[in-house]
């Protein structure tokens, strides 16, 4: 008899196929044997014309069982071939997005460090879609963001400088100088450098404006001061102007204590000066006349004393009211403003003169006054027939200017 389960062939006896183990139905198996043993007559009877038909459906049997037991081993093992090398891809994949990453986020920071922010943001944006979820990159952008935000700040200070508004200037500065001491890191550090600049230019820019109103070398030495610290080009245009300033008030001081033979206040005045504009050359020669003239002064005093009947009186009426003869006078405007002149006299005494001195008014084009003052004729000391020169300036006066010489005033040897 066969089996029901695989179909392979039995004894009668058997309890389960001793090929695929099922268990073999005795009633059945008894009917299958009758059926057998009637089909084994038959066959013999008519010589067994269905044998080749029974091998043929065992056959078909037993490669089934080999196909299903190849199949039952083999899929397992192809699945997880398929399954690791699966995961092999995704795992080089992840790799290359990584590398990918990291190749922006170099980028972004190299172009950050030169100042591209534009590239470094862009560069940031690109590995943020490869990596959505890696916070150091929206840190990193958020950094990018913030530093561009303050060099348009930065930028608005700027322009608010260009057109001169200092005191505006300064209130933005002070903000943004607040809000740039939470900001720690290398992208802000070529921030700074420009905040200083930027802090210098204002200083000199305020120092510049109020220049016109400080009439006191105290006032002007205050800012001065202020200014002693600075570096800039724009800073040391400034402080030589306060110095020429100092200079000229100071003169100007000192030659008004002369006038009325005050010789210690004036040497004290061109001291002070001094000790701003150090090694003046104006003022060395102002500080030496100071001397001269103190003995010109006290000798000429003696002298007088000593000559005053013996000189004649028209000789001497010359020498004190027209001893000088103004040769040449010129004047002009500079590109910025300032009215320089100047101009020769010629001493026309029979004596020498000395500490010659020009008073001169300047008035505008309509004839309006504007200002006073004077300037000194070097040398100090010019001979009977030799010249002398003279030349000053003043700080913005408008282009069609003249100046006129009110008068000229000098000492007798």
């Amino acid at each position: 008899m066969f089996c029901h389960q695989c179909g392979e062939k039995i004894t009668e006896s058997a309890k389960f196929c001793s090929s695929c183990g099922a268990q073999i139905d005795q009633s059945n198996d008894m009917i299958e044997s009758e059926d057998n043993h009637i089909e084994s007559q038959s066959e013999i009877s008519s010589k067994t014309p269905e044998e080749p038909q029974e091998r043929v459906i065992r056959s078909k049997q037993k490669l089934k069982k080999g196909v299903g037991f190849w199949i039952a081993t083999f899929l397992p093992i192809v699945s997880l071939v398929c399954i690791c090398a699966g995961l092999i891809y995704f795992y080089i994949h992840q790799l290359n997005v990584n590398d990918e990453v990291l190749a922006f986020q170099k980028s972004a920071e190299a172009a950050a460090l030169q100042g591209d922010y534009e590239t470094a943001e862009e560069s940031l944006v690109n590995a943020i879609d490869l990596r959505p979820n890696y916070a150091v990159l929206g840190q990193d952008l958020e950094e990018i963001e913030r530093v561009s935000s303050f060099l348009e700040e930065l930028e608005t200070i700027q322009k608010t400088v260009k057109k001169q508004n200092f005191s505006d200037a300064e209130e933005l500065l002070t903000s943004f100088k607040e809000k740039l001491q939470t900001a720690v890191g290398p992208l802000f550090e070529p921030i700074h450098p420009e905040l200083t600049t930027i802090e210098v230019t204002i200083t000199v820019g305020k120092i510049k404006q109020e220049l016109d109103e400080l009439t006191t070398v105290d006032a002007l030495a205050a800012k001065l001061n202020t200014l002693a610290t600075l570096s800039s080009e724009e800073a040391a245009a400034v402080k030589k102007q306060i110095i020429n300033k100092i200079v000229k008030i100071s003169s100007g001081r000192a030659t008004t204590a002369l006038d009325n033979n005050q010789f210690s206040d004036a040497r004290s005045i061109i001291n002070e000066a001094l000790s701003y504009a150090t090694d003046d050359e104006k003022l060395l020669a102002f500080l030496e006349k100071i001397d001269q003239e103190q003995t010109a002064f006290e000798t000429a005093e003696q002298e007088r004393l000593e000559q005053a009947m013996e000189v004649a009186a028209q000789e001497d009426l010359h020498n004190r009211t027209a001893a000088v003869e103004v040769l040449s006078f010129e004047s002009h405007i500079d590109e910025y403003g300032d009215f320089y002149f100047s101009g020769e006299i010629k001493n026309v005494a029979t004596t020498e003169i000395n500490e010659v001195t020009i008073y001169y008014t300047i008035y505008d084009a309509e004839g309006a006054y504007i200002t006073d003052s004077f300037t000194s004729v070097y040398p100090y000391y010019i001979g009977p027939g030799e010249t002398g020169t003279f030349e000053d300036f003043m700080y913005h006066v408008s282009e069609d200017a003249t100046i006129e010489i009110d008068d000229i005033t000098w000492y007798l040897d």
